[in-house]
């Protein structure tokens, strides 16, 4: 069965990389660079994932914010993994609260991509970025009250 990510941020070469990293047989990848694209996205596809970053279009908003309640307000089920370059306690909380499953501070590890990929049921075990094919959790903490949930640890 076809799986299919969505990944959100407003830098294109942010976008081109995470497509090229998770390409792959039985996984496709979407991109989108604005909220009004993710809206469109999510009314006409279903996803298995939505990545997104915390901060688009360069303003100080928290525009993923939006993203992760517009998600789950149409799409409970699709898991939302938020990338961001300023996080902070409030932040983490928040994302949590709204319903992102994974909370991960840029500059975020390959491997530590690919492995909460992992986690959620997309991709194959890489013997370049696990540990003997498995997922090695030493990069996450697990949040509170959540088994899905982890923060990146500095």
């Amino acid at each position: 069965m076809l799986k299919k990510i969505l990944i959100v941020d407003d830098e294109s070469t942010t976008l081109f990389a995470y497509q090229k990293l998770f390409q792959e047989p039985g996984v496709a990848v979407i991109t989108a660079q604005t909220i009004e694209e993710v809206e469109a996205l999510l009314n006409d596809h279903q996803f298995d994932i939505v990545i997104t970053d915390l901060r688009l279009s360069g303003k100080k908003t928290q525009g993923g914010f939006d993203i992760i309640r517009f998600t789950k307000e149409h799409h409970p089920e699709t898991k939302v993994i938020i990338v961001t370059a300023y996080g902070s306690s409030e932040v983490t909380a928040k994302a949590y609260e709204l319903g992102a499953s994974y909370y991960l501070e840029k500059p975020v590890p390959i491997r530590t991509l690919r492995e909460t990929l992992q986690l959620l049921g997309i991709g194959r075990p890489d013997t370049q970025t696990t540990h003997g094919g498995a997922i090695d959790r030493s990069d996450m903490k697990q949040n509170e009250g959540s088994r899905d949930r982890a923060t990146l640890m500095e």
